[in-house]
């Protein structure tokens, strides 16, 4: 029997020796973006950093406000207090004297007394002006962070739109290395067959066969950028830098009619959520100077307690406390006084960053006009001169065929023709990020994801 167990355990050992190994597979890194999708995940709960930085201060603003709400509300506390005392009575004053003819013994010591408290304690400021305007100055603060909330993710949308472009212009850039490429194979190839027709020279194969070694030096450089902007967009998504990023959205040429100036000033003052976050902070300074003014006033405030106090658990007695409180400020010390210069100074600080804020927005609008009519112009320039360049290669390549030509005129057209196609691809990204700009500078950056 035993011989039989130990057999079927060999067997069974082989097989599993025999057995092809279950490796894992691995998980799917591959993500297919496209712009929508890209700042759809930028701008999710756990998106980016800028994003998520921007909700904490929502939050943040949103407790301060609970704090300063707390300050005129009725706060109930409890305690339990046990204490053990002696005394002299003597140092109170406290003595034995004879009252009536009856002698009063009177001890100088006493103690130790055992007393155990239970009691609940309540306050309420039921007057206080100073209070209830820092509390809505709180509220103003969290509309100012609220707004600047969206301001967080208008600027991470532009961000992405950047990125996004970028990777797609360094795609672009690899796809035009390629061509460069099969273009200077193609001259290599005419050259040494018009050398073995004894119309070139050897100088005119060499010089073909340095022309394509360039260009593939420049496709190694092109690979490079494409991968490192692959990972910037990575980065600005929050996403694992280990995944593999395929854009979904070519880079194309979108032609947009710049806006007339004063009607986009007008736009970005009424959309810009920074515009709003500053109003919202000069009505917060405001209402802190008024809460340091007020709190010169007189102030009310309502007390109590109630509970059972005893030498032990069994003999409490119950006891309570009411009463109100007026409290009249006579002198601090100049304390009040330096708080009222502070947040007069304060809140001309945020009225200069007012001003400065409405004349840096109409700055950034107008010279995001002026950007996107240079970009949209660059464009038009840069697809003449590619188209020309294509004609001028065409032609080397014929009249070098014909053998009226050398090998250095097609070598200067393949060159040329190169820097028109990579500036090609930079004048649309140009336009592509011009157009983003302009969104965001009138406030409209949704309208620069389609």
């Amino acid at each position: 029997m035993r011989i039989n167990k130990l057999a079927v355990a060999m067997a069974a050992f082989a097989m599993l020796q025999n057995a092809p190994a279950q490796t894992p597979q691995p998980a799917n890194s591959s993500v297919s973006l496209t712009l929508e999708k890209a700042v759809e995940i930028a701008l999710a709960p756990q998106g980016a950093i800028r994003r998520q930085m921007a909700a904490e201060l929502v939050r943040q603003a949103e407790a301060q406000k609970r704090t300063a709400l707390s300050a005129v509300l009725p706060n109930v506390d409890g305690s339990w207090t046990y204490s053990s005392f002696t005394r002299n009575l003597a140092a109170f004053g406290i003595s034995a004297s004879p009252q009536i003819g009856i002698p009063l013994v009177i001890p100088r010591f006493v103690g130790p007394v055992d007393t155990y408290d239970w009691r609940a304690t309540a306050g309420w400021n039921l007057l206080d002006w100073s209070a209830w305007q820092r509390y809505r100055a709180s509220k103003a603060r969290l509309d100012a962070v609220s707004a600047e909330e969206r301001t967080a993710r208008n600027q991470t949308t532009a961000l992405v739109i950047r990125a996004y472009s970028a990777a797609q212009r360094a795609e672009q850039m690899v796809a035009t290395a390629e061509s460069n490429i099969a273009l200077a194979e193609r001259v290599l190839r005419l050259a040494r067959s018009q050398k073995d027709a004894g119309m070139a020279t050897g100088l005119d194969v060499t010089r073909a066969e340095v022309q394509l070694a360039q260009e593939k030096s420049r496709q190694i450089y092109a690979v490079q950028e494409r991968d490192r902007s692959r990972l910037e967009l990575l980065r600005l998504l929050n996403m694992g830098l280990d995944m593999t990023v395929e854009l979904a959205d070519p880079l194309v040429y979108k032609p947009v009619d710049a806006p007339e100036a004063g009607a986009a000033v007008a736009r970005a003052r009424q959309n810009r959520p920074e515009l709003t976050s500053q109003m919202a902070r000069e009505r917060a300074g405001q209402l802190n100077k008024s809460a340091a003014r007020l709190s010169r006033l007189p102030s009310v405030q309502a007390f109590g307690d109630y509970g059972t106090i005893g030498t032990s658990a069994g003999t409490g007695l119950p006891t309570r406390v009411v009463g109100l409180r007026v409290n009249i400020p006579v002198w601090d010390g100049g304390r009040r006084d330096a708080q009222r210069a502070e947040a007069g100074s304060l809140l001309r600080q945020e009225e200069l960053r007012g001003r400065d804020l409405r004349q840096l927005i109409e700055f950034e609008v107008r010279t995001s006009i002026d950007l996107l009519r240079t970009a949209d112009a660059q464009v038009r320039a840069a697809n003449e001169t590619a188209a020309l360049a294509e004609k001028e290669v065409e032609q080397a390549e014929r009249r070098f065929r014909e053998g009226v030509a050398t090998s250095v005129e097609i070598a200067d057209a393949q060159a040329r023709l190169g820097r028109a196609r990579e500036a090609k691809v930079t004048a649309i990204y140009q336009h592509r990020a011009a157009r983003a700009e302009l969104s965001l500078a009138v406030g409209d950056i949704a309208g620069a994801i389609q």
